[in-house]
């Protein structure tokens, strides 16, 4: 909770320029703000880099959780950035002990609506750690509720399960994965 944003001289001294006062200790309003419309600037600038060298940036973000300070609330200004060709988000619901329908139908929606809006693809990221083959039915509730808004290109991170790591490791990495793979390819893993 302490960690809520950057507070490097750079930092401090920009949000000092903005808002002609020191940088607050505390998340407010205007932190908030001043966090994503610099995280804003720092993504124009990279997408408008590739651009420049013929290749194409998606933008995944991660939704906003009540009780977490990540994600960025407003995604107008990042599905505005100029040559930006898909924006995606990564609700993983069972990392953050949500309802599986609610919470990736509802980004989902939130997702395409966004992406329809300015003209961009539309991506999901199925959560693939911190699973166990019990959960089998919400892998397939997440993918069905990203594919009833809309969305076609879906993802899963992490590979093969992240039976490979030990933070985010999975019970029986490798059953998660099968789950996974069917689920994303319809049967025909």
């Amino acid at each position: 909770p302490q960690n809520w944003t950057c507070v490097c001289e750079s930092c401090r001294r920009t949000y000092s320029d903005r808002y002609g006062e020191p940088m607050p200790g505390e998340l407010t309003a205007e932190v908030r703000a001043f966090r994503e419309a610099v995280l804003v600037e720092f993504l124009a600038a990279l997408v408008a880099h590739v651009d420049s060298l013929g290749g194409r940036s998606t933008i995944c973000l991660l939704p906003p959780v009540e009780g977490h300070h990540v994600g960025v609330d407003d995604w107008e200004p990042v599905a505005a950035i100029d040559g930006l060709d898909t924006l995606a988000t990564d609700p993983y619901w069972s990392f953050f002990d949500l309802d599986v329908k609610e919470f990736v139908g509802g980004q989902s929606a939130r997702l395409r609506e966004t992406a329809d809006a300015h003209g961009l693809r539309s991506q999901i990221w199925i959560q693939g750690f911190r699973l166990d083959p019990t959960q089998a039915g919400e892998i397939r509730h997440a993918v069905d509720a990203a594919r009833a808004a809309g969305v076609d290109d879906l993802w899963t991170w992490g590979y093969e399960a992240c039976g490979h790591m030990t933070y985010l490791g999975t019970k029986e990495p490798e059953a998660v994965w099968r789950e996974l793979a069917d689920a994303l390819t319809g049967g025909r893993a």
